[in-house]
């Protein structure tokens, strides 16, 4: 069975088969080898978002060198091993390896402590070596220290160029996701090769999803004013709020993303947030950390190119975002606020980009409308968790008999909404010069009555996907009611 096994994996990675078993001792690496993500970009990402001062305390010890800080971050961090995303196809090699006897060891340049943590959650490794805080266990230093330890041979599983100085020692090789080059260069080398497992990463789709170019949808709230104000026609204001627009949604995609880096353990946990691109393996961490505060400021930068008011808004919405992501998405209700301001901010984002008169009736309505639907996600965790038993959300602040209130207040703060709509076709809009027919308008609290209502029988009734606008995006009757609403106000602007 063993060499039918090896034939099968062979063949799929267009090897030869092997003429007979490997029995030297098979050294692993762990970074995108037997973990789909980097340890170090993992705990530096932890410490950040969960534990700053101490990732404060470990930044002096790079004067030490990369031993050193590895060590320090591995400390500081905190892992969680149970949660980190495993290579599952090369779990399952390695655990036909073990059953027929092989010598298993974990190799890596990872600091060595982490490492012994992430073994002892597979219980594959007879051994563990990895980086100290003297020594940097990589490239030529990790070749010379397994020769030294097996002077009769060992193999080597490893994916990457730094992998190569390694593999020209091994007796072996398997290729884990290895690109190309590195694979034609084991090849060249005449070095066996055991098996080929593919590249998982679908780069380029991955990077994608991990900006939720889907929520840029959101973003549309910037053009309200501009629509309200009766000016989509006037192209100097058009253009700048498309601007804006596109300013808001590099600002949005990179918020998601240090978003999705700061809940990276907690989203491993969730039956469906496990799937995204950060937090499953698919997109890198380390690239994550790198890029998305060059987003956020470069969008901060192109803003006061539109004007001083929308780069104050959108650095105000950059702020906010970050201070969510660090910490305010734990305070329960708050974090429902949070969200809703930042909704409210596009608002502001859209006035100053066409440069209208801010409308205190729109905003406050907003903050209220777009409150009461993160609360709506907020409900449908909490629900969920009733169902699993659970105690508590993953991340958040909330526990599982906290229902009641997320509903209480998530359906008041809907009732605010259209009430607070009423008062301003009451106290303004009719009284306005804007709309020819403005008893037309009386379809805004109407749909917005009819929209809450759907949104929240679905939330309570646990058919509501975790984010609300997504199902809103999805659902025909919510179209059918932004459609009517859209007609009404043609209509009374028209008529």
């Amino acid at each position: 069975m063993v060499q039918t096994n090896r034939q099968a994996r062979a063949q799929a990675g267009g090897q030869a088969p092997s003429t007979g078993p490997f029995d030297t001792p098979l050294a692993v690496d762990m970074d995108h080898t037997l973990l789909r993500t980097d340890i170090l970009m993992e705990g530096i990402a932890a410490a950040l978002f969960h534990r700053p001062w101490a990732f404060l305390a470990a930044l002096p010890s790079l004067l030490g060198g990369r031993p050193a800080f590895k060590r320090a971050i591995a400390k500081a961090a905190g892992l969680d091993a149970s949660t980190l995303p495993l290579r599952e196809d090369l779990v399952s090699l390695l655990e036909e390896e073990r059953a027929r006897g092989r010598t298993l060891l974990l190799a890596t340049a990872a600091d060595e402590e982490a490492a012994r943590a992430v073994a002892a959650r597979t219980g594959l490794f007879a051994r563990v070596i990895g980086s100290t805080g003297r020594r940097n266990l990589k490239g030529g230093a990790k070749r010379r220290a397994l020769a030294a330890d097996y002077p009769d041979g060992f193999s080597y599983a490893g994916d990457s160029n730094a992998d190569l100085a390694v593999w020209k020692g091994a007796r072996s090789a398997i290729l884990v996701g290895a690109a190309p080059h590195v694979a034609a260069t084991v090849r060249r080398r005449k070095t066996p090769i055991e098996a080929e497992l593919p590249q998982l990463r679908h780069r380029f789709g991955s990077r994608l999803r991990a900006l939720r170019p889907h929520q840029w949808a959101k973003n549309l709230l910037i053009f309200a004013p501009l629509f309200l104000a009766h000016m989509a026609f006037d192209p100097q204001a058009a253009l700048a709020t498309i601007y804006g627009f596109a300013l808001l949604c590099l600002a949005a995609s990179s918020g998601y993303v240090l978003n999705d880096l700061g809940d990276l353990e907690a989203d491993r946990r969730h039956p469906t947030k496990r799937l995204r691109p950060l937090a499953s393996g698919d997109a890198s961490v380390g690239r994550a950390l790198f890029l998305a505060p060059i987003g956020l400021l470069l969008s901060a930068a192109l803003g006061f190119l539109l004007s001083p008011g929308f780069a104050i808004a959108l650095l105000a919405y950059i702020v906010i975002t970050a201070a969510y992501s660090m910490g305010l998405k734990r305070i329960v209700f708050f974090d429902a606020v949070v969200l809703g301001s930042l909704y409210t901010l596009r608002l502001v984002m859209g006035a100053e980009a066409a440069g209208v008169a801010h409308s205190q009736w729109l905003l406050t309505f907003s903050m209220f409308f777009f409150s009461s639907l993160s609360l709506a996600k907020r409900h449908v965790e909490v629900m969920r968790l009733n169902e699993r038993d659970g105690a508590r959300a993953a991340g958040r602040g909330y526990y599982a008999q906290d229902w009641p209130l997320t509903l209480a207040f998530g359906a008041a703060g809907g009732v605010a909404a259209v009430l607070i709509l009423v008062l301003y076709l009451v106290e303004e809009a009719f009284a306005a010069a804007l709309y020819s027919s403005p008893a037309f308008l009386w379809a805004a609290p109407v749909a917005a009555t009819l929209a809450l209502g759907r949104l929240w029988v679905k939330a309570h009734r646990r058919q509501l996907d975790d984010d609300p606008m997504a199902f809103a995006l999805r659902d025909r009757p919510t179209w059918l009611i932004a459609f009517a609403l859209g007609v009404a106000f043609i209509l009374a602007s028209v008529l």
